[in-house]
């Protein structure tokens, strides 16, 4: 099956935390307007631009009818992610912290690739996140950034909630994966933001992977599993 592709990129100003900001819309044969937009993030300064390409959300995307949009961020010239973790420098120069401008770079561009792409109110399309380790980070932060525009979103190894929590994302279906190999300090960042959601019934869920350190472990397959049990429900509740 073929596939549309469609490209663009954001320069940053001097105020925006990243460096490279480019994207990809990956739109299935067939598929004129989408159900819905999977966004896959990668990690840290990761090109994932062709994550569209991995054959399983190649055909979960297809056997649901949904666009995949994959971004490329990485940070600003001049810092690292160490900084950033030991409070060295400020955190809002982490494009995983969407009020920095990543989290309009991201909506701009999706905006224009929907339009490249002919899809009818773009913005009203149910918006899906996935995110390893930085990506993670990103997708928490987008959802306490816009929580209107997203549908539901997966931390997976993330370890970073760096907005403060608003009534809005404990309304939005979550997955956080945590490996129990991984670093503590990850873990313990992960398990405290999901369990501030937890206390006041957000609609989350805490997965432990055994014998599993940062890798990406089952985390796409069963964020796949809650992704489809999420849109059965709304069928089941229209139907």
């Amino acid at each position: 099956m073929n596939w549309s592709i469609y490209d663009c990129e954001r320069t940053p100003t001097e105020t925006d935390n990243f460096a490279i900001a480019q994207f990809r819309l990956a739109v299935p044969e067939g598929v004129t307007q989408p159900k819905r937009i999977l966004a896959l993030v990668a990690g840290i300064n990761h090109d994932g631009r062709d994550w569209w390409l991995d054959d399983h959300w190649q055909s979960f995307a297809r056997e649901h009818d949904c666009a995949v949009f994959c971004p490329w961020f990485t940070m600003s010239e001049g810092i690292e992610a160490s900084e950033i973790y030991g409070g060295t420098r400020p955190i809002i120069e982490y494009y995983g912290v969407a009020t920095g401008g990543s989290g309009a770079a991201f909506f701009s561009a999706l905006e224009q690739l929907c339009t490249q792409a002919d899809f009818e109110n773009s913005s009203s399309i149910p918006l899906y996140l996935y995110g390893h380790s930085a990506g993670g980070i990103f997708n928490h932060n987008l959802a306490l950034f816009a929580p209107e525009r997203i549908s539901a979103f997966t931390v997976n190894k993330g370890g970073g909630c760096y907005l403060v929590p608003n009534e809005a994302i404990k309304k939005i279906p979550g997955i956080f994966f945590i490996g129990e190999e991984d670093l503590a300090r990850r873990n313990g960042t992960i398990e405290t933001s999901y369990e501030d959601g937890k206390r006041e019934g957000a609609p989350w869920i805490l997965v432990r992977e055994s014998g599993i350190a940062h890798e990406l472990g089952m985390s796409e397959y069963m964020t796949q599993a809650f992704f489809a049990q999420l849109w059965k429900a709304d069928e089941d509740s229209v139907g």
